[in-house]
C-alpha cells in the first residue's frame, strides 16, 4: 500500500467517525465542566445571604404542573433536548416546571431556573420516526434533516435525587416568602448565571 492510499484511508476514517468522536468529546467536556462548577460551590448553610452561591442536594418534589418530555414522554420537572444535525449543528431546548429540593429535616429549597448546565446522563430516546420527525420540524428542520440527525434528552423527574448549585434567594429577598410552603430558601438561575444540576 503506497502513501497516497494510506492517506485516503485515513481521510475516510476521519470523515466517517470524526463527527461521532467530536460529539462524544463535546458531551464529556460539558459534563466535566458542569461537575466542576457544581462542587466548587459551598453547601447551603443557615443564614446564607441573598446573592451568594450555594449547593443543595435532596429529592425532587414537583410544586406545580409537571411537564411531559417531548422525546421520552416522561413526566418531569425539567427536560433538555439536543438535536445534532449531520452538519454538527446543535439545536437545544430546555423547559422547567415549578419544583423544590426536599432536604429532609433541613427543609425544602425552591428552584427558580430559566437555564441550566448539567452533569446528568441522557435518557433513552425511543426510535419513533414520526415522533422524532415532528419534534425536529418544530425545531426548524425539514424531514430530510430530521432523518439524518441524532437526538438526545435529559429529564429531571419527581423522586429523583439530585444536587443543584445556583444563586441563593431568601425570604428576606422576596417579600412573599416561601415559609408558607415550608421553603426557606430558593436557588435561582438564568441564562447569564445558570443553575448547575448533577448527582
Amino acid at each position: 500500500m503506497d502513501t497516497e492510499e494510506k492517506i485516503g484511508i485515513i481521510i475516510a476514517i476521519v470523515v466517517l467517525f470524526g463527527g461521532g468522536i467530536w460529539r462524544w468529546w463535546t458531551s464529556r467536556s460539558e459534563r466535566k465542566q458542569a461537575n466542576q462548577q457544581l462542587y466548587a460551590q459551598p453547601e447551603l448553610q443557615a443564614g446564607a445571604a441573598d446573592g451568594s452561591m450555594a449547593r443543595v442536594g435532596g429529592t425532587v418534589v414537583a410544586t406545580g404542573q409537571k411537564l411531559v418530555a417531548p422525546l421520552s414522554r416522561r413526566e418531569c420537572v425539567m427536560y433538555w433536548t439536543r438535536i445534532i444535525t449531520q452538519d454538527n449543528e446543535n439545536k437545544d431546548t430546555i423547559q422547567f416546571a415549578p419544583f423544590a429540593i426536599d432536604r429532609g429535616p433541613e427543609g425544602m429549597v425552591h428552584v427558580d431556573a430559566q437555564f441550566a448546565r448539567m452533569d446528568l446522563p441522557t435518557t433513552p430516546v425511543p426510535q419513533d420516526g414520526p415522533l422524532l420527525e415532528q419534534f425536529a420540524m418544530s425545531m426548524g428542520l425539514n424531514i430530510s434533516q430530521a432523518a439524518r440527525s441524532q437526538y438526545y434528552e435529559i429529564v429531571v423527574e419527581p423522586g429523583q435525587h439530585i444536587t443543584i448549585a445556583g444563586t441563593v434567594m431568601t425570604d428576606g429577598g422576596n417579600p412573599q416568602g416561601y415559609r408558607g410552603q415550608g421553603v426557606q430558601y430558593k436557588i435561582a438561575g438564568n441564562q447569564q448565571y445558570p443553575i448547575v444540576i448533577g448527582r
